[in-house]
């Protein structure tokens, strides 16, 4: 089966899945290579009656298995990475494609070829284990004092740390450049008519930060090209379990592949 265009395309997102897998970039791109040898000299075990991404992961986890894995032991691109590496590598497996790629619990275990009930007892050990560990200081940039506090409880009681809560763009470089936070949480359109994005830019200048973007409305596409890579859009209205899923993804996207 060769390679098609849908598939191209869906490289990026396997390189990003590789990476956080294998604990850097450069790693992860190894395994990416390996993962497509190994589709060309087994294209009979290509699934076609699977989804194309579902069926490219699958095949990416069934080469990336032929070859034990050494563990991880040097240092990680982003910190979370270090508390990722702690898991087993099914755990690790079934919450990054939950968590980071957005699977269903259904595809995650078509992917790794278990039964959906293996997924979810993997994704509450990854809960325990992970999730406990997975903990960041928290800049909100939101100049709506009740969706602030809102916000500000929800991740608090996630066990993360809020370092200050700014309403513009000066205030947020300011606290940043004081309190050094390890995650911006911003909106994207301020109430009173500022940009939450402008004031994102406005930190990131300084230091760069992994981010997530409060949105009201679906990001047009234009704009969505403006957005700082990586980010992760958090849709409003949201969920305690959406606001953890968020930025547990923005932590671990921080290693990002770039476009080859």
């Amino acid at each position: 089966m060769p390679i098609s265009k849908e598939l191209i395309n869906l490289l990026p997102e396997l390189r990003r899945f590789s990476a956080t897998l294998n604990g850097s970039v450069e790693a992860g791109d190894e395994c990416v290579l390996e993962a497509l040898q190994y589709l060309v000299n087994n294209r009979a075990r290509w699934r076609t009656d699977l989804p194309p991404r579902v069926a490219l992961y699958r095949t990416y986890l069934e080469a990336w298995s032929v070859e034990p894995r050494p563990e991880r032991t040097g240092p990680q691109e982003a910190p979370a990475l270090a508390h990722l590496a702690a898991l087993s590598p099914e755990a690790r497996q079934a919450f990054l494609l939950t968590a980071v790629e957005s699977f269903s619990p259904a595809e995650a275990a078509a992917i790794m070829d278990v039964a959906p009930r293996a997924v979810s007892g993997l994704l509450r050990r990854a809960a325990r284990e992970f999730g406990r560990r997975l903990v960041a200081r928290i800049l909100i940039i939101e100049d709506r004092p009740t969706l602030a506090m809102d916000l500000e409880s929800i991740v608090t009681g996630l066990g993360h740390t809020v370092v200050g809560v700014a309403a513009a763009r000066r205030a947020a470089v300011a606290i940043a450049a004081e309190r050094k936070p390890g995650l911006i949480m911003a909106e994207l359109e301020l109430a009173g008519g500022g940009s939450g994005l402008r004031a994102v830019n406005g930190v990131l200048s300084v230091a760069r930060r992994p981010v997530v973007l409060i949105a009201d409305r679906a990001i047009r596409p234009a704009h969505a090209a403006r957005l700082p890579k990586p980010a992760v859009i958090l849709p409003r209205p949201f969920s305690r379990g959406a606001v953890k899923a968020a930025v547990s993804r923005a932590l671990l996207l921080d290693i990002e592949p770039q476009a080859a």
